[in-house]
């Protein structure tokens, strides 16, 4: 699964790419990457978006990875309260689009 959607409040044209997630069992067959960078296409239709930004859990390796493999950049670093009731440490990441 994936969502995306764009802010009002943030501006005008940032999207936000969030909950990206496979289910383990499915995991390593390109699903995330097929479904990323259709949402990601359907983004870009979208004249008025110049940027994307998502944050990632520093510890998923494979999606930062992924993320990287579509041009997104680090831009940031914050801690935040996850799932799992624990404080990790979450990477910023944008990727601006060429209009």
């Amino acid at each position: 699964m994936i969502g995306a959607y764009v802010s009002e409040e943030e501006g005008e044209g940032v999207a936000h790419i969030v909950s990206v997630f496979v289910l383990r069992q499915f995991r390593g067959r390109g699903i995330g990457k097929e479904l990323f960078g259709a949402t990601l296409e359907k983004i870009k239709q979208d004249p008025d978006i110049k940027k994307v930004v998502l944050s990632v859990n520093k510890e998923q390796i494979p999606a930062v990875r992924m993320y990287r493999q579509f041009g997104f950049q680090i831009t940031g670093e914050k801690p935040q309260l996850l799932g799992d009731g624990r404080e990790h440490l979450e990477y910023e990441m944008e990727l601006t689009l060429k209009k």
